[in-house]
């Protein structure tokens, strides 16, 4: 029988980070331990993450009008997505959310991060004030690379809407390995 994540041929291609490692299962990563196993054999995940000393979580949901996927208030106990206990505490405010998880074949990243733009514009104004303010906003993309390497042009019109909006761009490339099979 056929499960969810095998590829076309049958084999269970692992995930492997390049400089990065994966924190949380997404809707085309399914999270097993340390080990993470793609369910397409490309494609992307773009998350929202916002920090800031001062401001609260609540803040963030109130003026971007979403909830938050994690969050956590400066000065409580790190722990893992899954709750286990890692020890320090935070220091600053974080909201994250993922916004959107796609295959490169649907749609291009940089057609993806300029719909996410669009979508943020309404909050334009709060966002530079958070920054101005000491915060510090960022799409965190998680590129996963199934067979040939992609190619994308992040076109300036797209980078003067991040810097505009003061928004950071973090790529991480995860290679999907087919030869790593079910090892534990």
């Amino acid at each position: 029988m056929k499960r969810a994540n095998d590829m076309r041929d049958g084999s269970r291609p692992s995930l492997k980070a390049v400089g990065a490692t994966i924190v949380r299962a997404f809707p085309h990563v399914l999270q097993i331990g340390n080990r993470g196993y793609a369910l397409t054999p490309s494609g992307y995940t773009v998350k929202l993450v916002l920090t800031h000393p001062k401001r609260q979580p609540d803040d963030v949901s109130g003026a971007l009008t979403l909830d938050p996927d994690r969050y956590w208030s400066k000065g409580h106990a790190r722990t893992s997505p899954d709750g286990a206990m890692l020890g320090g505490f935070h220091q600053e405010n974080c909201w994250m959310k993922v916004l959107a998880a796609g295959d490169s074949d649907d749609i291009g990243l940089a057609r993806c991060l300029s719909g996410l733009i669009q979508q943020l514009s309404p909050a334009h104004r709060y966002l530079q004030q958070f920054v101005a303010d000491g915060g510090s906003i960022e799409f965190r993309v998680m590129w996963r690379i199934g067979g040939a390497w992609p190619q994308e042009t992040f076109k300036p019109k797209l980078l003067g809407q991040l810097g505009e909006m003061q928004i950071k761009l973090s790529v991480r490339i995860v290679v999907a390995d087919s030869s790593e099979s079910d090892r534990q």
